[in-house]
């Protein structure tokens, strides 16, 4: 099992707290899915004003793991569609909501059904 930042032991040998590393990616999710002015665009400076003391690489590590999520809750739609007499129709939330907690136990309900939604308009 990989740990947070590369550490391949175990979260208490982690240069950060597994639970300060969640709520990095949490809010590194939540700044990922911005619109606007930042929208597709790496997180790492915006990460950084807020987790001052993470280092370059774990800055880097927290955007590529953002970026991955955002891929793989964009893949799952596409490739799961339903339809329906009326089109196509998406994949059933708790669906959804099942298959990325399998994967990414971290995230907050919010960034959820913000991937969700993203993820819904741009399979489209």
């Amino acid at each position: 099992m990989k740990y947070p930042f590369g550490s391949e032991n175990s979260p208490n040998t982690s240069p950060i707290k597994a639970s300060s590393f969640l709520g990095t990616n949490v809010v590194g999710l939540q700044l990922s899915l911005e619109f606007g002015e930042n929208w597709l665009k790496p997180i790492n400076e915006r990460l950084g004003t807020k987790f001052p003391y993470l280092n370059h690489q774990q800055l880097e590590e927290c955007n590529i793991i953002c970026q991955k999520v955002n891929q793989v809750a964009h893949r799952y739609i596409t490739d799961n569609p339903n339809y329906s007499d009326s089109g196509i129709k998406f994949v059933d939330f708790d669906k959804f909501r099942q298959f990325m907690f399998t994967k990414y136990g971290w995230l907050s309900k919010t960034n959820l059904q913000r991937l969700y939604s993203q993820s819904c308009y741009y399979a489209q």
